[in-house]
Parts: structure tokens; sequence; C-alpha cells
């Protein structure tokens, strides 16, 4: 369908002035006319008359106490809509099956629920792996990557009594945790090998909101024989690519927010 509606003929006025809006976005947010004529590459005279437009169509606001143009309330209103329609379970299911068509190895989508996190996707490859947990099934924090991926990215009162719970029983020190947090949060990744399962190793992605908050994470689960686990393995770069790919879906951008 996308490459059907590339052929057909369009409204030029209509393709650049999505071209200024990249621009302005592409500098978080606001930016000067002299910028988005250097990042369009289009002459300053005309890009003044598309700016005076879209101030007018609301898409578009002008800083009275600078030459700057930021993104306008309509704007900001389209980009709320579209957030609301996306449902996160039907795009993760998608990158779910990518990836395990291209790894040939168990896919997981897991989101935060009242008592942790929570299986709302799970995908068996070729050689599925002997592991007992199913939709709907809530994950341990600390010996999953998935549930990983949680503890590092969602410190609030909830997860740290779970985690501290868990660290007990465990006998895992303070000290550990932090790191272990300082790890994934830095690397977005979260693995383990064989620590809920013997012979089962496992890889998870964080995926972010348009906040740069946690929205979910996505995991790659198969049997520690034949599961490269490398930080900089096959299946941890394509599961990166996905999680990241699932985040800018949502209207995440690096470019300006950060856990």
């Amino acid at each position: 369908m996308d490459g059907d509606l590339k052929k057909q003929a369009g409204v030029q006025s209509v393709e650049i002035a999505a071209e200024v809006l990249r621009a302005i976005l592409a500098d978080g947010g606001a930016t000067t006319l002299t910028r988005i004529a250097e990042q369009t590459a289009m002459p300053a005279a005309k890009i003044h008359r598309y700016l005076v437009s879209l101030v007018r169509a609301g898409l578009v606001e002008q800083d009275s106490a600078s030459p700057r143009y930021r993104i306008g309330a309509f704007s900001m209103e389209l980009g709320l809509a579209a957030l609301g329609s996306i449902d996160t379970v039907e795009i993760g299911t998608h990158a779910m099956r990518s990836l395990r068509d291209r790894l040939n190895q168990t896919t997981v989508l897991t989101f935060w629920g009242s008592h942790g996190p929570t299986i709302v996707r799970f995908m068996e490859s070729s050689h599925p792996v002997t592991v007992n947990v199913r939709v709907g099934n809530v994950l341990p924090l600390l010996t999953t990557a998935l549930g990983r991926i949680y503890y590092s990215y969602l410190q609030t009162d909830p997860v740290r009594a779970i985690a501290e719970t868990e660290r007990r029983r465990l006998g895992i020190g303070k000290k550990d945790l932090k790191e272990l947090a300082e790890t994934t949060r830095r690397r977005g990744l979260a693995r383990v090998e064989g620590d809920l399962l013997p012979g089962v190793s496992a890889l998870a992605a964080a995926v972010l909101d348009y906040r740069g908050e946690l929205a979910a994470a996505i995991g790659v689960i198969g049997r520690t024989a034949d599961f490269d686990g490398d930080w900089t393995g096959a299946i941890a770069t394509d599961l990166t690519a996905a999680a990241q790919d699932l985040s800018h879906s949502l209207g995440y951008s690096p470019a300006d927010k950060r856990p």
C-alpha cells in the first residue's frame, strides 16, 4: 500500500510543509528560519511563506521573544491523537513475529501488571524451549531478563518492594542490584543464562514511550546450547533494533529524552 501511494501524484506543497515540520522536530521542537532552510536545502524566503501558513493553521508557533519557531498546539493535538490510537500489543506482536522468524527463537512481549511483569504475547520457535510461561503469567524481577528490564527502569515503590523480597530470598547484595540496573539501562538490554531455569537463556530489551518512560519489554528465549547471549551478538543486535523501532512507533525520540 505504501509503495503504491509513493507512485501516485500528490500535493507538493503539503509534502514541503511536512519537511518544514520535520526540520523543527529535528532541532528538538524549536528552531530558526535559517536552520530550517539549512536542513531542507530550500531558500529562506520560500520557507518563510510556508511558516506563515503553518502558523495560521496552528501547526507552528513563533516565539514572540526570539526568532525561533516551535511546534504549535494543533501539531501537539495531532501527535497526542496518534499516540492514543497506537495499539502497542498489535505493533509488538508484529515485531515479535519478525524476530522469531529471523532468529528462530521464542519471543515474548510483557507489560507491567498489578503484580509485576506480565506476559501478553508468547510466540514459540520451531525448536521451543521447555519453560512454564504463558500469556498472563507474572515473571520474577531479578531472575528473568524481562524482569530485570522492569527493575532497572521502573524504580517505583511496588517495584522496589517486590525486588527487595526477591533480593532477600536470593541472597543478592544491594550493591550487585545497583550495578545490574546501571548496566541494563546503559545497554538497554538485560540477559540471564540459566538463572531461572537451567539450560535456558534469554535477552530482553526496553521499549520506551514518547516520555522516555518504560512502556513494555520484549524478549528472546532459547536453549543455552544454541543461544547467542553475547551483548553484541546477532540476537542482541536484532532485539535492540526491534525495541528501538517499537519505541519510535510509540513516539520516543532518543535525541531529546533519555532515561
